[in-house]
């Protein structure tokens, strides 16, 4: 999700149930959901907020 002028917004859903649980795909998911940002919406990510999970950790 997005926050632009006090809106949220959906970047992308993605049904990680059948992904590996790894912080190689959590990383993945990340840079691609940036990608998306960056080339159909046009903006700049300044930050990511997550949960504390150990995966996160090492992506």
């Amino acid at each position: 999700m997005i926050t632009s002028q006090q809106k949220l917004y959906t970047i992308r859903v993605h049904d990680a149930s059948k992904d590996p649980k790894t912080a190689e795909e959590l990383l993945k998911q990340m840079l691609l959901a940036i990608s998306s940002i960056k080339m159909e919406w046009g903006a700049t990510v300044i930050t990511c907020t997550t949960d504390a999970s150990g995966e996160l950790a090492k992506a």
